[in-house]
């Protein structure tokens, strides 16, 4: 069989997305929280006999003190968003720190590829990733907006530094897939970090605790941009095309520069290393306990395990030197995305000598 273009690859998918989007604004059990929420009883309630009729025989009826529920998952969201400073866009390790544990694990035993397929003059690039094996297409298209491109587009010398800047930066993003289009997009919508369009029906039957962030696909685009030395060099092309000339058209890869790339990508090591997240949610009750050297945990946040600050510290100066060395870390926004506003205030209890 000849092998398919990106090109018609792209084509195909963008079928997809235009069905699937036609069956979304014609369906009536489409649940606007913001709009149902604020209604009068009896307006809500007919509104949800509507979705109810049209939700199939065996989901389960949405009642008046769901929306309650509903409610009080979103306003945890945004205050979550609030906090981490989530707002416009997105950075990558971000992404991946708050993803649900099953979509990383499914990430790293089904997927395995993916590469730039197609780019623009607005920092758009769209990443062709392979399906898993049990789906019924071969292929998914992940969109991702770099929100620092046109600034690093605008001057400054195009070094790996500045590439690596505009790829570990706030983005926003898309997936063609079901699990984004039906469990997350809304929360990207909620964040806006969504690329394209935006959802406002809530996950009332998949995702109605609004729990995780990214899909497979994503997470595996996310993890290459944070990894790849092939996309810090795929990023200095792209910048110093478009540099050259702003105004020129889309740019979609010939086969034989997507194999390129592919096979560059395939041999990078980080492919072959497990996202390790810092999981430990039970904060020692003295900042002593954490200097333990028979504990393998580091500490949630900040990547410092016991040992490592064991080694190098005496007995009696570690705390201080250890306390110094966390506040440092915990100035990292990316260590301050990982931890919730009980776990933050937690360590902030400890560092202050609180028993």
């Amino acid at each position: 069989m000849k092998k398919q273009s990106i090109t018609q690859d792209l084509n195909r998918v963008h079928a997809r997305e235009v069905t699937a989007d036609k069956t979304r604004e014609n369906a009536l059990n489409i649940l606007n929280l913001g709009n149902v929420a604020n209604m009068p009883k009896t307006q809500a309630e007919t509104v949800l006999n509507r979705i109810n009729r049209n939700s199939g025989a065996f989901v389960e009826n949405i009642e008046l003190e769901d929306l309650s529920k509903f409610s009080k998952s979103m306003n945890e969201l945004q205050d979550e968003f609030n906090r981490t400073k989530v707002r416009g866009g997105i950075h990558p390790k971000t992404v991946i720190n708050m993803s649900r544990r099953e979509d990383i694990q499914r990430y790293q035993r089904e997927i395995n590829a993916a590469l730039p397929a197609k780019k623009d003059k607005n920092g758009v690039v769209i990443f062709r990733v392979n399906a898993s094996a049990q789906s019924n297409v071969s292929h998914h298209m992940v969109q991702v907006e770099f929100l620092n491109f046109q600034a690093a587009l605008s001057g400054g010398k195009i070094t790996n530094n500045l590439a690596d800047a505009v790829l570990q930066g706030a983005v926003r993003f898309d997936c063609d897939c079901g699990r984004h289009r039906f469990w997350y997009r809304y929360i990207a919508s909620v964040g806006s970090f969504a690329y394209g369009k935006a959802e406002t029906g809530f996950p009332k039957i998949r995702n109605p605790n609004l729990k995780g962030l990214a899909c497979k696909h994503v997470i595996f685009v996310m993890r290459m941009l944070t990894q790849s030395q092939s996309m810090t060099g795929f990023m200095k092309n792209y910048l110093s095309e478009f540099r050259e000339n702003p105004l020129q058209r889309k740019k979609t890869l010939s086969n034989k520069q997507a194999d390129k790339i592919a096979a560059a990508i395939a041999k990078e090591s980080w492919r072959n290393i497990k996202i390790r997240r810092t999981n430990n949610n039970a904060l020692p009750k003295n900042i002593r306990d954490v200097f333990s050297a028979s504990s393998n945990s580091s500490i949630r946040g900040t990547g410092i395990t016991p040992s490592q600050l064991a080694k190098a510290k005496a007995k009696d100066i570690a705390p201080q030197t250890a306390v110094r060395e966390i506040q440092q870390k915990l100035q990292n926004p990316d260590v301050l995305n990982q931890l919730s506003p009980q776990q933050l205030a937690q360590i902030q209890q400890i560092l202050g000598g609180d028993k």
